[in-house]
């Protein structure tokens, strides 16, 4: 006799010990996904496992949280003030929207814009930008990553810093061209994490120059704008002193340089590790 597989949801609150929901349904042949069905849940939290049985025999099993958002048109809704990082398509947009998303933050990045020097290309963006009107949601750039346009083969960043007056300014200017194509931008992001490996691996004071010199063209293209520095890995705690990857250290540094003048505020990763609680 063939053989009959069957994928089982068991679902339980989570934290808790309560089954929610618990139901078994055949797999048809060749089917590689199922629909979990969160319809009649409440709003919340919830662990799921799921087990992969054959003929009573459970050969796969896997546990993953789900989350119920309120329903956006039910009526009564309110938007929820959790903002999402980095939505990449339409069908994102829209699904955020339904779950009552209305603040997001996306990455402007330069290469992709500036293809050739001093030409920018907007398509993508303006198609997004477009988009996120017609739902009603507020977006943050962030403005990042190198150009190939402005590096040579000798440099010796690996193009996750800008360290020439050139690359800053090019950059500046990129920035400027963003927010007067984009006066309705929540705000912009001057980099992303510049004390995390791969993310800045030049010196920490060319990146003070570079958010000195994008800020002032920032304000100069569009006066009204907010701009936030750091995006900081607040987690990095490893190492204190002039290199300034520590997360709190940076801070103190963007200080110290004069920097919090330019900026309007500081953005931060406040990333959850085990070390994290025992040390801070």
């Amino acid at each position: 006799a063939a053989t009959q597989r069957q994928v089982a949801f068991r679902v339980t609150a989570s934290g808790a010990d309560e089954i929610v929901s618990e139901t078994t349904e055949a797999c048809p042949p060749g089917e590689t996904a199922l629909t979990l069905d969160m319809r009649g849940w409440k709003n919340g939290s919830y662990d799921v496992t799921v087990e992969l049985l054959e003929d009573g025999y459970c050969f796969f099993r896997d546990s993953f949280p789900a989350y119920r958002f309120p329903d956006s048109s039910a009526e009564g809704f309110r938007a929820t003030n959790i903002g999402v990082n980095t939505p990449q398509n339409e069908e994102d947009l829209r699904l955020l929207h339904e779950a009552g998303i209305r603040q997001i933050r996306v990455g402007f990045l330069w290469e992709y814009v500036e293809k050739e020097k001093g030409v920018y290309d907007f398509s993508e963006l303006d198609a997004m930008m477009a988009l996120t009107r017609e739902l009603n949601i507020e977006t943050t750039a962030l403005l990042a990553y190198g150009n190939p346009l402005y590096y040579t083969e000798t440099d010796a960043t690996d193009k996750t810093a800008l360290s020439t007056d050139e690359q800053r300014r090019a950059f500046a200017a990129f920035a400027a061209a963003v927010v007067q194509r984009y006066p309705d931008l929540a705000g912009v992001e001057i980099w992303n994490e510049p004390n995390a490996p791969g993310f800045w691996d030049g010196d920490m004071n060319d990146y003070m120059k570079l958010v000195k010199q994008t800020s002032a063209a920032i304000r100069k293209a569009n006066p009204f704008m907010p701009i936030y520095g750091g995006s900081i890995d607040i987690s990095r705690f490893g190492t204190i002193g002039t290199t300034g990857k520590d997360g709190y250290r940076f801070m103190e540094l963007m200080r110290e340089s004069g920097l919090y003048a330019d900026i309007d505020g500081i953005s931060f990763h406040p990333y959850f590790h085990p070390y994290v609680c025992e040390n801070r």
